[in-house]
């Protein structure tokens, strides 16, 4: 059962960064034009709609880390995102993954940020972000097994 648990375990976490790689190329792919703009008010309008079809939370920061805009939180009250680490690897020019606790909505998410790159240099980054299940964790499972 370990075993078993571990293997799916291993499974879930890439199916999932699979899908949050997808989503975040696919949010980039709609929101970079209006951010490399720096037009802030269409990049709003356009991360809300995305949001909202697809189920997902978007948050744009700047290189320095200043959130800039967010579909599930006021912009101008979250905390620099510079250190995150799915933020870090974005900054880096790589796509970026996190699974952690999300101080902000109070549950653990999983993280996908990518870069908007011009010039060869990072301008900004986007991230998407979904609930984490908590059934569906390897903690959860071992225990369902135990019972």
């Amino acid at each position: 059962a370990w075993f078993a648990v571990s293997r799916l375990s291993v499974y879930y976490a890439n199916q999932n960064r699979d899908a949050m790689s997808l989503a975040v190329r696919w949010a980039l792919a709609h929101l970079e034009a209006p951010i490399v703009a720096g037009n802030w008010e269409a990049v709003n309008a356009a991360s809300a709609e995305l949001s909202q079809m697809a189920g997902i939370r978007i948050t744009i920061t700047q290189r320095d880390g200043t959130v800039v805009a967010d579909t599930d939180a006021d912009p101008h009250l979250m905390d620099n995102h510079v250190y995150r680490p799915e933020f870090e690897q974005a900054f880096m020019g790589q796509v970026g993954f996190a699974d952690r606790y999300s101080d902000t909505l109070g549950h653990r998410r999983l993280y996908a940020a990518a870069p908007v790159m011009r010039d060869g240099r990072v301008l900004a980054a986007v991230r998407v972000s979904v609930p984490l299940s908590p059934g569906l964790t390897f903690a959860s499972v071992l225990r369902e097994i135990a019972m």
